[in-house]
């Protein structure tokens, strides 16, 4: 159940385009609760956030994420989760990826360089009890991890889509390139925890990989139709059963 990496899965759209500005800002702070679906009842089970922070250099941003499941689901299946990208402010290209997963009794850590002019990606994973491992990877298009998608998403121009245009993004997922299909079906309102009704940017899903997502019509995600274009909600049927990740105060 890899709640972060669900969450960021399903905002991904376009290609690789100049920002005039931003739709967000060093210093943002979002919350959302992951649930789980079953015995015919919803169950809160991790909470995650994303956060901008500044970098080193005026022209980086560095984006984090972090996934925890709360206390009482510890027994069950712990979640302790950490994402990192560095990405280029003015385009949003993602530049170093670093992700520290612990699930379950499994640790991992995960690190992707980019490197455009040579049109590759430096990759080092250390697993437990097992030595660390280094690939290159060749990429001719931009490809972004699975943090960097998010914000890319952000600043686009959703006004100018119809209704029923659809995209295809690379995006790069434990060392493997995967091809993610989202189709724009307008706007709708949906309740918000602390905001009431908001009007937003829906969207449905399609990943061509099956094993992490299954391919159903029901899968949703919409972030805010105004200038912040803030995810709010996912709603998807993964192997395991359903989940729904929120937007919290």
């Amino acid at each position: 159940m890899r709640f972060i990496l669900l969450l960021l899965y399903f905002f991904i759209w376009f290609s690789p385009i100049s920002y005039a500005q931003t739709a967000y800002q060093v210093g943002e702070k979002l919350r959302y609760v992951g649930s789980f679906y079953s015995s015919g009842a919803w169950s809160d089970i991790a909470e995650l956030r994303l956060e901008i922070h500044p970098a080193s250099k005026a022209e980086v941003l560095k984006l984090v994420g972090t996934a925890q499941t709360y206390t009482s689901w510890d027994n069950y299946f712990k979640i302790r989760d950490v994402y990192q990208s560095l990405i280029e402010k003015s385009t949003g290209k993602p530049l170093v990826f670093n992700r520290s997963i612990q699930e379950g009794n499994f640790k991992m850590e995960l690190k992707y360089i980019f490197k455009y002019k040579t049109q590759q990606i430096e990759s080092t994973v250390s697993k437990q009890n097992k030595p660390e491992q280094k690939k290159i990877i060749k990429n001719s298009a931009i490809v972004y991890d699975m943090l960097s998608a998010l914000y890319y998403v952000r600043n686009l121009n959703f006004k100018s889509l119809k209704v029923n245009d659809q995209k295809k993004i690379q995006l790069i997922i434990d060392e493997k390139m995967e091809v993610l299909v989202l189709t724009y079906l307008g706007i709708e309102q949906i309740p918000v925890e602390g905001k009431g009704k908001v009007s937003c940017y829906k969207i449905q899903m399609k990943l061509e990989n099956q094993k992490i997502i299954k391919n159903n019509p029901n899968n949703m995600f919409w972030l805010s139709a105004d200038a912040k274009k803030v995810p709010m909600r996912i709603k998807a049927e993964i192997p395991a059963g359903s989940i729904q990740i929120r937007l919290i105060p």
